[in-house]
């Protein structure tokens, strides 16, 4: 491209770049064909989870559930989530 600029002083040059979908989506797929070390949305929340301090939380849900009259209920839809606090020794 060739312009003819004839009088001096201040000019803006601005460009737009226009990506196809086509080239969007080949790119979005090498990246994660050939990245193998992606950090997945499944470790994000594990980490996420993980860094948690429950112990307050699972102790008071104790309580509760145990004062509305239902303490087994609490551990029969929580198992998991005792299980895995009593494992970190979370009370």
């Amino acid at each position: 491209m060739t312009l003819d600029i004839r009088n001096i002083g201040e000019y803006t040059v601005t460009y737009t770049l226009k990506l196809s979908e086509a080239e969007i989506n080949y790119q979005t797929d090498y990246y994660l064909t050939n990245n193998t070390s992606l950090y997945t949305i499944q470790h994000f929340f594990e980490d996420e989870l993980n860094s948690i301090d429950l112990s307050g939380l699972l102790q008071r849900m104790q309580h509760l559930y145990g004062k509305a009259g239902y303490p087994d209920r609490f551990y029969s839809q929580n198992a998991e989530l005792a299980a895995a606090a009593e494992s970190r020794k979370i009370s």
